[in-house]
């Protein structure tokens, strides 16, 4: 396919094609950051692939291949593996990553058995669904896309209190009075819901780089969180515009191209990271530390009383527990984060490694 690189900014295909990927961008940064620091990565990918059961379980109640029913079938049966795997998670023998390829991998299983025996003969593009097709957003899909921009910037803002503490220390958003678990909750199912919506732009398979690569870039780069936000915002948007004009001049799938491109800009970022220390304010400071120099500022002083008390109880654990030893790595945890946020205690001996790297 031959095409210039102006000349597409003027042809409605293509600029329906770039409208779509910016828009599945926006919404899956911003949730994605928040999944980055919980390091719930991972999860996302289980969301994205329910969304091939969710797809068959639509199309058998109501015999329709429209956007917006599949899109609600794969954000309901979303939603239930979210919670299913919050539920199984919670289970004192499993462990949380097991309980994540346990579902999911039950659920596309199941996806694929329906697929390949009832629905064997329908004309579902089973090729759209997983890779997408940037190139042919229809109307309903960029409706929804657009629907679900504004309200995930709603949602966000609504419990951006919550979401930041218990992005940083779930223990202490609890011990704070904050509803951690329903925060929680929430942005899994939200998280769902926007995988759904964005499957016919980037795929089910693809779509799990839209929520990670751009918060993993923000996280290089930026001190604050509302710079982190901002950052990932800018890098998804950015990416899914040039990805697209690539992919048409280079002739090669636009989702592929979009996640490929994001992967290149976090990589060039990371290795500038390294080499110069202190760009954009940075410098070699712990995982930990940064992530607590991002609180400063975002919890209200009655969370603090909260968090100071829990850190108290937490230390006299540890003191009990390590009968003079080091102290627990939780406990150094609380120290950074209360430290990062008074600017008063004093540094931690062996911070941990940088999570963003």
């Amino acid at each position: 396919m031959e095409a210039s690189v102006w000349g597409m900014f003027i042809e409605p295909w293509a600029l329906r094609g770039m409208l779509a990927g910016a828009l599945a961008a926006l919404s899956c940064a911003w949730l994605g950051v928040f999944l980055y620091l919980r390091g719930m990565s991972m999860l996302t990918d289980a969301l994205a692939h329910v969304a091939l059961p969710g797809v068959v379980l639509a199309w058998l109640l109501t015999g329709r291949l429209d956007a917006g029913t599949l899109v609600v079938g794969a954000g309901a049966l979303g939603i239930l593996a979210a919670l299913a795997i919050e539920w199984l998670g919670r289970r004192p023998a499993v462990r949380t990553d097991a309980a994540i390829g346990i579902v999911f991998t039950a659920l596309f299983a199941a996806g694929i058995i329906v697929l390949s025996s009832v629905l064997r003969d329908t004309h579902l593009d089973v090729h759209c669904l997983l890779f997408g097709d940037l190139l042919g957003v229809s109307d309903r899909s960029l409706l929804v896309l657009l629907i679900a921009v504004p309200l995930t910037a709603l949602l966000v803002a609504l419990g951006w209190r919550g979401l930041v503490a218990s992005s940083f220390d779930l223990r202490w958003a609890v011990t704070a009075g904050l509803p951690a678990s329903v925060l929680q909750a929430g942005l899994l199912t939200w998280t769902a819901v926007v995988s759904a919506a964005s499957f016919e732009a980037v795929g089910v398979v693809l779509v799990i780089g839209l929520f990670i690569l751009p918060a993993a870039t923000a996280h290089r780069l930026c001190r604050t969180l509302r710079g982190m936000m901002a950052v990932a915002s800018l890098a998804g948007a950015g990416a899914a515009v040039a990805g697209f004009v690539l992919a048409v001049l280079l002739d090669v799938a636009p989702s592929g191209t979009v996640v490929l491109l994001q992967g290149l800009v976090y990589l060039a970022v990371l290795v500038l990271t390294r080499r110069h220390t202190g760009w954009l304010g940075r410098g070699r400071t712990s995982g930990e530390g940064r992530d607590a120099q991002r609180l400063r500022g975002e919890l209200p002083q009655g969370h603090l009383a909260g968090a100071a008390t829990h850190l108290r109880s937490r230390q006299d654990e540890g003191a009990r527990r390590a009968a003079g030893d080091q102290p627990a790595v939780g406990d150094q945890h609380d120290e950074v984060a209360l430290r990062g946020r008074s600017g008063g205690l004093p540094a931690v001996p062996g911070g941990g490694a940088d999570r963003g790297g």
